[in-house]
């Protein structure tokens, strides 16, 4: 099986013939030659007897300016064979930019009515009546403490007095707060009052396991959970009741905002 002919082998079968018939005009031999195509040229060459010597250099001219054009071209590609690529210049992505989480601010409605906003101020008179047991140990070292709830000492007062009044205020509260007869302003501050009280369930529950198995936590780790659970419901409900006084959505409160807002969806 013969080996198929490279670009290569290619040129130097045109380099011979070349030679070949250079050969034969010098010596003046008397041979007709059909045309030569050499790359993208083709050259003629006739040669007989009557032919002159200038007429042979001239012809023989042109083959040695074809064979120098050859060995360029050959040159030339030899040349940008061995040359290596260049490299792809890399352009690095500029990293990304990521904007700083904003604040979540206070939204300012001007044209609530002020009884809407007593309306939304009144449940969080729920989450406080259930945090006033574990105020006791505050109240013990510091009784002034107890003018902040005193204000609220009245409704307090009210929903205990009624049989399972706190349990009738949840599920009114639960209810108004999917009422599309009230503003979306009154029906977070249901949702979120919701959201508190339900907080206080899982300390209660824990109170009641224990207490009815008799095991007893020291007063160490007791007094500074207690503490910290009333003081943080009783700032709360004052934070909200505050903003709701001054015409703002209390959408700041820890744990509570966000579910509260997602909860009640866009409406």
């Amino acid at each position: 099986r013969e080996p198929i002919p490279t670009a290569r082998n290619k040129k130097m079968m045109r380099f011979s013939l070349l030679l070949v018939l250079l050969f034969a005009s010098n010596k003046g031999l008397g041979f007709q030659f059909s045309p030569i195509v050499l790359g993208h040229r083709s050259v003629v060459c006739r040669l007989s007897d009557g032919d002159d010597a200038e007429t042979l250099r001239a012809r023989a001219a042109a083959l040695r300016e074809e064979v120098a054009a050859l060995q360029a071209e050959a040159e030339k590609e030899r040349s940008n064979d061995i040359e290596p690529s260049k490299p792809k210049r890399i352009v690095s992505r500029p990293p990304p930019q990521r904007t700083p989480p904003q604040k979540k601010r206070n939204v300012v409605t001007s044209d609530v009515s002020w009884s809407d906003r007593a309306l939304a101020s009144l449940p969080y008179v729920l989450p406080l009546s259930d945090a006033l047991p574990y105020g006791k140990y505050v109240f013990h070292e510091f009784p002034e403490v107890a003018i902040t709830v005193a204000p609220f000492i009245p409704f307090i007062m009210l929903i205990t007095a009624i049989p399972l009044g706190q349990l009738i205020c949840f599920v009114a509260l639960s209810v108004a707060s999917r009422n599309p007869s009230f503003s979306r302003f009154s029906r977070f501050s249901f949702q979120q009052a919701i959201l508190m009280d339900i907080s206080l369930i899982f300390p209660q529950l824990l109170g009641t396991i224990f207490g009815i198995t008799s095991i007893k936590f020291p007063t160490a780790v007791v007094e500074p959970a207690s503490t910290t659970i009333f003081f943080f419901i009783l700032l709360s409900s004052l934070y909200a009741i505050v903003s709701n006084f001054r015409g703002q959505l209390p959408n700041n409160v820890p744990l509570f905002s966000e579910t509260a807002d997602r909860t009640m969806g866009p409406f």
